[in-house]
């Protein structure tokens, strides 16, 4: 039983060349990342929260992995007769392998939805594919369980053929709709080539402000996720890296002054609230924010003001009403 008893908080997993062993990584227990590697006839059950969402497995044989957490990428390569068991399907982020013979991927909240895979029978749909090398990911898409082959467009960015298929048919669409425009401005008399020059060069923008903001909302669902789930600190990482993208959201900062408040760190969720509302002063959650740490730091006249401001905003919940007649109760007793 590995817990924080027993491994120093953060610690990376390693297991290598175990045979006939029972491994649990407790419910106490918060790594930063797990590797199996050369292990043969081996059970392990992960119970504790991974910081990273990442779990490695390769070059092992007969081997059970019980996921009782979210795991974002799970990695098997070059394996035999190996068996994921989710207690909850949600627990799923991604499973990628990579010359697997035998993989079984289950689920405890929803047998139904139980497969089998591995190369032999990815080789029925893709005759080509190269054991050591091709790779497989399988996740949920629309409530349906799907494994697709991986492929690499330029740049080395993985993806599939369904998402690269999607990508084209909107693009088709696209100029579908900007042709059938430049047909109406033909009878008009409109200059077709400055519309189209300008086309291409909105087009460009908001591919490029899509692309950003879609990493970075793809950073924040992790975040929420994470929070919801109370590994409060794989959220910061999360948000913080959100923030790196679009460092002018206000929101991300509220989310992360919230992170921050879960763990006690007054000082720092309270350095978020003030950066959130620098970008949007009538953000109601940030005065919030800001008044449950200015409070727990013994700041009780800012704290006041910081829940009026919230009430102000936000007259009938029910969370900020309590807490200013909290403070209020503190500063009559003062």
């Amino acid at each position: 039983m590995y817990d924080r008893t027993n491994i120093p908080k953060k610690a990376v997993l390693y297991w290598k060349g175990n045979k006939n062993c029972n491994f649990t990584v407790g419910k106490r227990a918060s790594t930063v990342k797990l590797m199996i590697q050369d292990c043969h006839d081996c059970v392990f059950n992960l119970e504790g929260s991974v910081i990273t969402q990442i779990i490695e497995l390769w070059r092992c044989t007969n081997v059970v992995v019980n996921v009782f957490v979210d795991i974002g990428t799970f990695q098997v390569d070059l394996s035999e007769n190996i068996r994921i068991s989710y207690a909850h399907k949600k627990y799923l982020g991604s499973l990628i392998q990579a010359g697997v013979k035998i993989l079984n991927i289950e689920f405890k909240d929803a047998e139904e939805c139980n497969i089998l895979t591995g190369v032999q029978l990815l080789r029925d749909k893709y005759p080509d594919i190269q054991d050591d090398y091709d790779q497989f990911i399988t996740r949920w898409v629309n409530k349906e369980l799907l494994t697709e082959l991986m492929v690499r467009v330029q740049g080395g960015y993985p993806t599939t053929e369904r998402e690269l298929q999607e990508i084209e048919e909107n693009e088709a669409k696209n100029k579908e709709n900007l042709d059938k425009f430049l047909d109406l401005t033909g009878t008009v008399g409109i200059d077709q080539d400055k519309i189209i020059g300008k086309s291409n060069e909105g087009k460009a923008e908001i591919e490029k402000k899509g692309k950003i903001e879609s990493q970075a909302n793809i950073k924040k669902y992790q975040g929420n996720k994470a929070f919801t789930n109370g590994n409060y600190e794989l959220a910061i990482q999360r948000f913080t890296e959100a923030i790196e993208i679009l460092p002018d959201n206000n929101i991300l900062y509220s989310n992360r002054s919230a992170c921050y408040i879960q763990m006690g760190q007054w000082e720092k969720g309270l350095e978020d609230a003030n950066k959130s509302l620098e970008l949007k002063e009538d953000f109601a959650k940030s005065h919030f924010r800001k008044g449950l740490c200015l409070f727990e730091l013994g700041r009780f006249e800012e704290a006041e003001k910081s829940f009026r401001e919230a009430y102000d905003i936000e007259p009938e919940n029910q969370e900020i009403t309590q807490k200013l007649e909290l403070v209020k109760q503190k500063l009559n007793k003062n």
